[in-house]
């Protein structure tokens, strides 16, 4: 319903100012996508901070892409996902078109902290979502293309479960942690997913196995 071609996506928990519209402008008269930095109320950078999130972006917080550049890719959101992943899936769809896509650091857009405490549904759409992208997009060449359907993302998530740890707030700890300083923060006092017995988590992690068998 756009009449504008250039399209700024905003989420309701992000706060900007003139100057990041201002810079996305200025970056995507020779591109089709552009995605500012995300930094959380803390001051910790939410996305991108990885390099292989610089090159295609994975949420959908705030960012900006031509009305043409949709409609001649055929872009859209796969709604299957509703909510969780649904991000991802559209950049990766972008980026296998060969979306031209910046990351533009100079926009600075700012993330409220969650408050919420029990996210057992979150955890059940993280799971149920992903694991759905890892099936839709198997038979597809994305090895060149970073992005989260993979089987090992499923098993992560596993043993989040087994330890109530909340890996989906980016808010409360270094994601460029490596894979043992990660292992470490699991038996530290950490987030929790859920206030409730961390069996609810198990439940809900073999209940998003079993919708995507039903699929």
């Amino acid at each position: 319903m756009s009449k504008g071609d250039r399209i700024l996506f905003i989420d309701s928990d992000i706060t900007i100012n003139n100057d990041l519209i201002k810079n996305l402008l200025n970056k995507i008269e020779n591109n089709d996508l552009v995605f500012p930095k995300v930094i959380f109320e803390n001051k910790r950078i939410m996305h991108p901070l990885l390099e292989e999130e610089k090159q295609y972006p994975q949420i959908t917080a705030c960012f900006m892409i031509k009305k043409n550049s949709i409609k001649k890719n055929n872009l859209s959101f796969d709604e299957t996902y509703s909510y969780c992943y649904e991000d991802s899936d559209f950049f990766l769809r972008g980026a296998l078109k060969n979306l031209k896509i910046k990351y533009v650091k100079e926009a600075v857009a700012i993330h409220k902290l969650k408050k919420r405490k029990n996210t057992e549904k979150r955890f059940y759409l993280e799971n149920r979502n992903l694991l759905y992208g890892i099936r839709k997009f198997k038979r597809t060449n994305t090895n060149n293309i970073y992005h989260p359907f993979h089987y090992s993302s499923l098993f992560k998530n596993f043993i989040t479960a087994i330890f109530n740890y909340d890996k989906f707030d980016w808010s409360h700890y270094n994601r460029q942690s490596n894979i043992f300083e990660k292992f470490i923060l699991l038996f530290k006092k950490h987030k929790k997913i859920t206030a409730k017995n961390r069996i609810v988590l198990i439940y809900y992690f073999f209940k998003a196995i079993l919708w995507n068998i039903k699929k």
